[in-house]
């Protein structure tokens, strides 16, 4: 029953960018995972099991790996390396509210190393596009201890073209 499943989603991702490395955590919405990769759909506020978080593992870290589209220069895209994955500890619900306790996002981290020559990097996330579905990514970069985070609100499949160069210089300026 396509019509009970949930139709829009907000993800949200920590990068820390460094002039030599790129790491993503995604916080992955639980109602999203079982929707696209176990399959259990219903309007219901839905959490996994810690069965299904384990079984699933690979499928989501290798659904996650797949769809970030990471690459530098006019290179070809690179896959992210995966870390601490299934999170431990897994940690599948939190209280909002007192009483209200709603699925906890689980977080899936992937790092890439950026060459000194890199002038160029362009980032997207393919992840929940489906027709009918409204995926938002949150993404929040921080650049240093010094210099405020950047929040950049993206649809699934937008690029963010970023210019290394310019964040080298202004790495080194610090």
């Amino acid at each position: 029953p396509r019509a009970a499943a949930h139709t829009a989603s907000l993800t949200r991702v920590d990068a820390q960018l460094t002039t030599n490395s790129l790491t993503l955590t995604f916080q992955l919405n639980q109602p999203d995972l079982l929707q696209f990769l176990v399959g259990r759909t219903n309007d219901q506020v839905v959490q996994m099991t810690e069965a299904e978080v384990r079984s699933n593992a690979t499928r989501i870290a290798e659904y996650v790996q797949t769809r970030v589209h990471f690459a530098l220069d006019t290179n070809a895209p690179v896959r992210g390396v995966i870390s601490n994955w299934p999170p431990s500890p897994l940690v599948l619900a939190r209280e909002e509210r007192p009483g209200e306790v709603l699925p906890a996002p689980l977080p899936l981290t992937l790092r890439w190393e950026i060459p000194a020559t890199a002038r160029e990097m362009e980032l997207s996330f393919s992840l929940f596009n489906t027709v009918g579905f409204a995926a938002l990514f949150e993404v929040l970069f921080h650049r240093g201890k010094d210099i405020p985070p950047v929040l950049q609100l993206v649809q699934s499949r937008q690029a963010m073209v970023i210019d290394l160069t310019a964040f080298q210089e202004d790495a080194r300026a610090e």
